[in-house]
């Protein structure tokens, strides 16, 4: 029986891969600079960053949607606009919080340069050395993260999202009738 992640290796992975020049990152200057930006830049930085640049592009390209009429367009800019604050915030708050409940679920200190673990209730038993501990939270904020949003997709962003998508339709229908001259 063939399995989805062979299926997935044949048609996407490997042409992908062949797809791809062979270069290798021969610069020191490169490779430090991707060596700092994956130390550096956390799993809240990057999901702010990615609603950032939702925000910035997918709300101009539902308005100008030249298939669907004007109301249309006003509430899925409205909707898009919603959706994006609402879970880029939510994301971040989520992902920062699993990631600091990840840290004091798993303390450890240094002596002599070696971790000393303490006994909490996430701290990892296999663990040698510090940067396995901290890769272990890493981990653990990750997994809590996705726990906990599965939970507030539900409880916070879809009600939230759509009591700011009414706002936001009735706020750009308003701002529509104004500048063609109608009053408020």
């Amino acid at each position: 029986m063939t399995k989805i992640s062979d299926i997935l290796d044949r048609r996407i992975y490997e042409p992908l891969h062949k797809a791809m020049p062979e270069k290798t990152v021969v610069s020191r200057k490169t490779a430090k600079f991707f060596m700092h930006v994956g130390k550096t830049i956390s799993s809240p930085e990057v999901r702010l960053i990615t609603g950032v640049t939702a925000l910035a592009s997918q709300p101009f390209i539902d308005l100008h949607n030249k298939e669907v009429d004007e109301k249309t367009r006003i509430v899925s800019c409205a909707k898009t606009i919603a959706k994006i604050v609402v879970g880029t915030t939510t994301g971040v708050l989520v992902r920062h919080g699993c990631i600091k409940l990840a840290e004091l679920g798993c303390q450890f200190k240094k002596v002599s340069g070696e971790a000393v673990k303490w006994s909490t209730l996430f701290t990892p038993g296999f663990a040698t050395n510090i940067d396995q501990i901290i890769q272990h939270r890493k981990t653990i904020g990750t997994i809590l993260a996705v726990v906990v949003s599965l939970f507030t997709n539900f409880a916070i962003d879809m009600p939230l999202t759509k009591f700011l998508t009414n706002i936001f339709t009735k706020k750009f229908e308003n701002q529509k009738t104004d500048s063609k001259g109608g009053s408020k």
